[in-house]
């Protein structure tokens, strides 16, 4: 009977604090994932089982998933793809990642996407600095070729090289051996023909990666401090129901 008088006290009070305290808890549901295509730009919805991340005791404090499934999907706006990039692995990145963190509320769904649409930049900064390498391998080639062949056809092997043409490659092969240039040397020799550009691409993708480490410790830190206030709630409510009783029980 005490513990019931305690309970419904505690209730009492985190309602005028939290008033989602009253709702009554719902049925376990499946989990809710509605997102729009990279290329809808509708946004995205999630709704997650209670069994998955809370605690039984805490349960009265959240609001009802189903009332999440029946917001409109926020307006973010379409993917940031560029042109020839895949749409279905950014969505599927956005699923995976979405999955992983559960976000909770509109603030976490926005430091979701900003999570992935960075992790997206970095990756696609990576991919941009291996093709400076390459071109500047390309590059690298056709400079070492004209001493041996002469600036027309070392264009031309160079350009067959590129393609991977069998004749061209072969006969690419044979000057180097002849001459004892090195493969590896085209790539020492084009990343320093790049290197200014793929510097700049380095710290683009470095001040990508920060702000989403950035983004990633904001989710940590907003759920850290809902947690402490409501932590705080629930003692000072147990703390002013016990301070009723024990007046009531005075003569």
């Amino acid at each position: 009977m005490k513990r019931s008088r305690l309970e419904a006290g505690t209730r009492a009070h985190l309602n005028s604090v939290h008033p989602i305290a009253e709702l009554p808890l719902p049925k376990p549901i499946k989990s809710v994932y509605r997102r729009a295509p990279a290329s809808g730009g509708a946004g995205f919805v999630i709704a997650t089982p209670r069994s998955l991340h809370e605690q039984p005791h805490s349960r009265s404090l959240r609001p009802r998933p189903a009332a999440r499934e029946n917001l409109a999907p926020v307006p973010f706006g379409p993917a940031p793809l560029a042109e020839g990039e895949d749409a279905a692995a950014y969505d599927e990145l956005l699923l995976r990642i979405s999955s992983a963190v559960r976000p909770a509320d509109i603030f976490e769904e926005i430091w979701v996407r900003d999570i992935v649409d960075l992790t997206w930049e970095a990756l696609r900064l990576r991919r941009l600095a291996a093709c400076l390498m390459t071109v500047g391998a390309r590059r690298a080639l056709e400079l070492d070729l004209r001493p041996l062949v002469g600036y027309d056809q070392a264009q031309g092997l160079a350009r067959g090289f590129a393609a991977r043409v069998p004749a061209a490659v072969s006969e690419v092969a044979e000057h180097f051996a002849a001459n004892g240039i090195a493969m590896e040397n085209l790539a020492a020799k084009g990343l320093g023909l790049q290197l200014d550009s793929i510097e700049r691409v380095d710290r683009m993708t470095m001040a990508a990666e920060a702000r989403r480490n950035a983004a990633l410790r904001e989710i940590d830190r907003h759920r850290t401090t809902l947690a402490r206030r409501l932590r705080a709630a629930v003692a000072e409510a147990e703390a002013d129901v016990l301070a009723g009783e024990g007046a009531s029980t005075l003569p």
